[in-house]
């Protein structure tokens, strides 16, 4: 099934561990039925989410890191309503979320954490995940608390 529009990040939920700067930030992700988290795209996910800072992130390196061939990963994840693609931009959704939502790190640093050369595209893919741009969604966040 594929998906259309804009894409929209909030079925993940961050599980982060006890050393954030050793271990990264770890992701689960439920399915497009919300069922609890199948096994397949939750383990793609962690991969994910463990990968996107480093220059490791790659469909490749997931498969790898899941047991699996390329394809057989992609043809499991069709099977659940999603693809590779979709997933990596949830997890990065929620990462950026999670960032912008503290005061430690500026827009470059989280495009750098997540992978962006520049963060001018990390804008561009931000506003495409949330529908507004990371300093709307920064500032919007700051006066709600």
């Amino acid at each position: 099934m594929a998906q259309t529009g804009r894409k929209r990040c909030g079925i993940v939920r961050m599980l982060a561990s006890s050393d954030e700067k050793r271990h990264g930030m770890r992701y689960r992700l439920r399915g497009n039925a919300g069922e609890p988290d199948d096994k397949l795209v939750g383990d793609v996910g962690w991969h994910i989410g463990d990968l996107t800072a480093t220059s490791q992130l790659s469909i490749e390196a997931v498969a790898k890191a899941v047991g699996m061939s390329c394809r057989s990963m992609q043809r499991g994840l069709e099977q659940h309503g999603t693809t590779y693609s979709h997933l990596v931009d949830q997890v990065r959704c929620e990462i950026a979320k999670s960032l912008l939502d503290s005061d430690h790190k500026t827009i470059a640093e989280i495009a750098e954490r997540l992978g962006y050369r520049d963060p001018s595209s990390f804008s561009r893919a931000f506003t495409r995940w949330a529908g507004t741009s990371p300093r709307v969604y920064r500032a919007r966040h700051r006066s709600l608390t």
